[in-house]
């Protein structure tokens, strides 16, 4: 499975910063992959996640791109409003994936 995380906003973005990560967790360890394929499933099946209040336009905005089961998931979440599962693995994408243009 091939995992997008791409960064947006925030009150001092930088482009340079916000390039988009890719991980390919099939070249992971097993127990990373497995780690990887587990959030993904949990966030796949997990309800839409509420909307930041419009007080938050600052805010750091997140979204993760996959595909699972040959169907293509997108989730999105805020620095303020994100679930644990959604920042472990913005997380697990940041420690081994690689910037992409």
């Amino acid at each position: 499975m091939r995992i997008e995380l791409v960064t947006e906003g925030g009150f001092a973005a930088m482009p340079g910063l916000q390039r988009p990560f890719v991980l390919d967790c099939g070249s992971l360890p097993a127990a990373q992959a497995a780690e990887c394929e587990r959030l993904a499933r949990a966030l796949a099946t997990a309800p839409p996640a509420a909307a930041a209040p419009a007080a938050l336009r600052d805010a750091r905005r997140y979204r993760l791109a996959f595909v699972l089961d040959e169907r293509p998931h997108v989730v999105a979440a805020t620095d303020q409003a994100m679930s644990a599962e959604f920042d472990q693995l913005v997380q697990l994408v940041r420690q081994y994936g690689r910037r992409v243009d």
